[in-house]
């Protein structure tokens, strides 16, 4: 009777064990799959990997203009954000500034602030548009 009870201690034990690492070894594989993909989640109505101002995806060869300021503090530079190649070239795209909302002329631009961190990884936080700031 006791050889039966160890033997079914013993399977149960390896059963446990088996969905536990598997379980283990199933999450690790899932977190590796999120880093690959690309971001798509939304900040501030912001998709990553589109253009502030007119929200076009952008591809390789698609760019974004923008002015970094020298000087203060290097972690901590402003920057001015004017669009990206199709919102400047094409009028008829709309320009909407992120914090307040109105259309921004071809002639303006998004005021933010580049952080430059630790392994090549940059972080702009925009604070508002020309609209926004006129005084």
């Amino acid at each position: 009777m006791s050889l039966f009870f160890t033997i079914i201690l013993c399977a149960a034990a390896v059963i446990l064990f088996y969905y536990a690492f598997a379980g283990f070894f199933n999450s690790q594989r899932k977190k590796k799959s999120k880093k690959s993909q690309p971001a798509t989640d939304s900040v501030d109505g912001i998709l990553s990997g589109c253009c502030p101002l007119c929200k076009t995806p952008l591809t390789g060869s698609s760019k974004m203009i923008s002015v970094i300021f020298q000087g203060g503090d290097p972690a901590d530079r402003l920057c001015h954000i004017k669009g990206c190649t199709f919102c400047l070239e094409d009028s008829s795209l709309k320009r909407i500034c992120p914090v307040c909302r109105k259309q921004v002329p071809v002639t303006g631009y998004l005021i933010s602030h580049l952080f430059l961190r630790k392994g090549n990884k940059h972080h702009v936080h925009i604070v508002g548009c020309t609209e926004c700031h006129k005084k």
